[in-house]
């Protein structure tokens, strides 16, 4: 049963706006936002008209989507020209540009105009986006990690250039942001260590849920179709993961060879794009010869999914990033077991429900996917304990943590 804002204490009308700009290479973070706008049409279905949902876009990318999902939310479109970054560029150059460039923006006949219109309340940025700085509206901004802190030693977080784009990101995320959303205790003491202890009374976990596909899913469909239509092996590991670095699909990789030349043939699929480390992935599954093993596939329909998990012998995810990660509540929440890395929260994420390893241990990987492969028994006890784990797990409580976060952003 959802509390209304009047039951929270507010009265009139509130205004939310949600800025998208996640599109579905972004992996982990437009899953996320797809969850939030569930969430927030059902606050909008609760409350009628006493919230408004305004969703922001930088391209039409969108449109299709909420007019097909999320018809009773209002759509407008940024468009940032020339002249607008040229003004605001060398206002911030100043002493007290963010200032100056925050109240400008009120003013200015582009841009940000059709924001200020609608007399918003709060606008929620699910995507680590930094423009918060620029709109002088209370903002709750989510964090998904901090990476680039805590494991520089791989491509896409090292360079001198990422990690100053991102503390310049996140430094303006902490400074005028109302309230940060973190996936876990561990991402809310990442924050405070690395922008300041000042932001303690600002950051709250919200541990992700699985996205409204997997939640919603039909478990009478018989799943086994997947196996036909990408021509798969019957038994398999699952991996669904951008081809990045510190995905560590290389030491899954050593780990199946590994197995293999002991006499256990472990098939694994992976799901992502063609792109970052993706060929040198390839290299190494063609140096281990493990070509008929391992089954790449590209765009995948999330019905798709939902099937390439349910016939997977396990969720294999040996990560080096966090704090947590969604791929583990969604095979929680769908009844496959999970073998991941002990890194960050994920001790605390999985509990008892999954085998854990060293990331960077290429037996310790392999051991895990042996046990899994080869205990049914062990396969049964996962699996029930993991639904024990996510059983709370809906999107009516989800709702109701976001009309908290919103009551709590609005008494700021």
């Amino acid at each position: 049963m959802f509390c209304s804002m009047k039951d929270l204490g507010i009265s009139k009308t509130c205004h939310i706006a949600i800025y998208l700009v996640a599109h579905p290479s972004m992996g982990g973070t437009f899953q996320y936002t797809l969850t939030v706008l569930k969430a927030f049409a059902k606050i909008k279905e609760n409350n009628r008209n006493g919230v408004s949902i305004l969703c922001i876009t930088l391209t039409k990318d969108w449109n299709d989507l909420l007019k097909k999902d999320y018809p009773q939310f209002s759509v407008t479109h940024i468009h940032r020209n020339i002249f607008h970054k040229a003004v605001g560029k060398v206002l911030k150059s100043t002493k007290f540009g963010w200032f100056v460039w925050r109240k400008i923006n009120k003013l200015l006949p582009f841009a940000y105009k059709d924001i200020f219109k609608m007399n918003l309340d709060l606008i929620l940025y699910p995507s680590q986006d930094d423009i918060v700085h620029e709109i002088d509206i209370p903002a709750i901004s989510v964090i998904h990690d901090l990476m680039h802190r805590y494991e520089k030693q791989f491509p896409e977080s090292c360079s001198i250039q990422e990690i100053e784009r991102r503390e310049r990101q996140y430094k303006k995320i902490c400074k005028f942001s109302t309230i940060i959303i973190v996936d876990s205790k561990v991402g809310e003491k990442q924050v405070e260590e690395s922008y300041g202890n000042i932001l303690k009374a600002k950051v709250i976990p919200l541990p992700f849920i699985p996205p409204p596909y997997i939640l919603e899913h039909n478990p009478t469909i018989d799943f086994t179709y997947v196996i036909e239509k990408y021509k798969l092996h019957s038994k398999y590991v699952f991996y669904p993961a951008q081809f990045w670095t510190h995905k560590n699909h290389h030491n899954l990789l050593k780990a199946i060879d590994l197995l293999k030349d002991k006499g256990i043939k472990v098939n694994a699929v992976f799901v992502g794009s063609k792109k970052n480390n993706y060929k040198n992935v390839i290299d190494l599954i063609n140096i281990l010869s493990l070509g008929e093993q391992i089954r790449i596939i590209d765009y995948v329909p999330n019905e798709d999914i939902v099937a390439l998990y349910k016939n997977s012998i396990a969720l294999v995810m040996p990560t080096f990033f966090g704090p947590t990660n969604i791929p583990i509540v969604e095979a929680m929440f769908l009844g496959v077991p999970v073998i991941c890395s002990n890194v960050y929260a994920m001790q605390e994420q999985v509990g008892n429900a999954g085998l854990l390893f060293d990331p960077k241990s290429i037996n310790g990987i392999a051991d895990s996917i042996y046990r899994i492969w080869t205990d049914e028994n062990l396969r049964k006890g996962l699996i029930q304990r993991g639904y024990k784990k996510v059983k709370n797990i809906t999107i009516e409580n989800y709702t109701k943590q976001w009309e908290n976060i919103i009551m709590e952003a609005l008494k700021r």
